[in-house]
């Protein structure tokens, strides 16, 4: 029994990564989200349509799990700052561009097709991640502080610009002013 179970575990995630995939090949190939059907999907990944129902409700959902992923692993980069002791904010902006970098292929697919609604859900998780721990929640420098947001923002529409192909600046060109612009706005 405990064989039959975990080879369905594993249909069940090979067969999500499948729907995932299949996704960001049709969001590149159809200029977005609003052009692709289930019916699309699914014949793409060579699943059946009730597998598909099986695992989502809608390919908006297929979007917000491939969203959760990474941002699943920001977090991990943040946790492992934390955990190296470089919990401050110029680090989380190395831990993130490192990301980016890693991810480029699969951001650059995907961000063009991406609704602007989930961009501000991404942004308050990221924000979440960096308020969640204790230190930051008592520094003053950057709990409320307006220019500290100001700088984030900046730096997210920086990063969705260069994801929507505006490469005009580097990854790193980016991550070195955020950091330069965070250590200006804190002082």
């Amino acid at each position: 029994m405990e064989a039959f179970m975990k080879g369905i575990y594993k249909n069940y995630h090979a067969n999500d990564q499948k729907m995932k995939n299949a996704l960001l090949e049709l969001m590149t190939e159809k200029n977005g989200l609003s052009n692709i059907s289930v019916c699309d999907l699914v014949k793409r990944a060579g699943i059946n349509r009730g597998t598909f129902y099986n695992h989502y409700d809608s390919l908006e959902e297929v979007v917000e799990s491939l969203e959760d992923q990474l941002t699943d692993e920001v977090a991990s980069e943040w946790t492992d700052c934390l955990d190296f002791g470089h919990a401050d904010y110029p680090s989380f902006v190395d831990a993130l561009t490192n990301q980016m970098k890693k991810n480029e292929a699969l951001y650059s697919k995907i961000v063009p097709s991406i609704p602007a609604y989930v961009f501000k859900d991404l942004k308050e998780k990221l924000t979440g991640i960096i308020y969640k721990d204790k230190n930051f929640e008592s520094d003053p420098a950057i709990k409320g502080n307006l220019a500290i947001r100001i700088v984030s923002n900046g730096a997210v529409a920086l990063y969705l610009d260069y994801f929507m192909g505006h490469k005009e600046f580097s990854l790193d060109q980016i991550a070195e002013a955020t950091k330069f612009a965070y250590t200006a706005a804190s002082k």
